[in-house]
């Protein structure tokens, strides 16, 4: 079985006992992966096959070619797939690329999360997270560069400790303003798919605690991805 670019039984390599990582001929790897450019672009058969190596394509090799030596031209990645949204982890330290809204308040906070229970803390991975304090408080992001009339995810963790509501939200992007809520006082993962407009290459997301009840909200790894 594969599932979102993973193969999730046996995946049918050669010999894996001897490290023989090439693939079977009925090996359900094949044919499955998602196409990369500059990286699985070249691939062999309908798709390009899960894992290192392409099933009747040429091996790659490791190191560096000293007697032809490469000339890159280094540019930012735009890869299909990646996080779109920047300092979605807020591991910055701050709210760098991110805007405050409402009351303002929202403030990055140093918890770091190694060692603790998997659902506690201010943050829910490595150092950092954000607190929505006060009635309403939130944080937003416009995020430039999408197609349009293309499909996207947005996605983030939410934890409520005193039971407040939290939300994610995602507007000004060619429809209706789309949201996803949790009241969770351990951390809940969050998404909400939309689709940009015929002319839209732009999008915000945001995140909000709302008027029901005081106390704080954290919010932790956000995301915009191509769906």
């Amino acid at each position: 079985t594969t599932h979102g670019n993973e193969v999730t039984n046996a995946p049918g390599f050669v010999d894996e006992t001897n490290r023989n990582y090439h693939l079977l001929s009925t090996s359900p790897a094949k044919d499955t992966g998602i196409v990369i450019p500059g990286i699985t672009d070249s691939y062999v058969g309908s798709a390009p096959d899960i894992g290192a190596y392409e099933y009747g394509g040429t091996d790659w090799t490791a190191g560096h070619n000293f007697a032809n030596s490469p000339n890159p031209i280094y540019s930012k990645p735009s890869t299909p797939h990646m996080n779109l949204a920047v300092n979605g982890g807020f591991e910055s330290g701050n709210l760098s690329s991110w805007t405050k809204t409402d009351a303002g308040n929202a403030v990055v906070v140093n918890d770091d999360h190694w060692g603790k229970p998997e659902n506690t803390g201010m943050s829910r991975s490595q150092a950092y997270g954000v607190k929505l304090s006060g009635w309403v408080d939130g944080v937003a992001q416009t995020i430039t560069g999408l197609q349009p009339n293309t499909n996207y995810v947005a996605a983030g963790w939410l934890r409520s400790p005193l039971g407040a509501t939290a939300v994610l939200g995602v507007k000004n992007y060619g429809g209706t303003n789309v949201t996803a809520a949790s009241s969770n006082s351990t951390w809940k993962f969050v998404k909400i798919p939309f689709k940009t407009g015929s002319t839209n290459t732009s999008a915000t997301i945001y995140f909000k605690k709302t008027i029901s009840l005081l106390g704080e909200v954290y919010v932790d790894d956000a995301g915009l991805i191509l769906d």
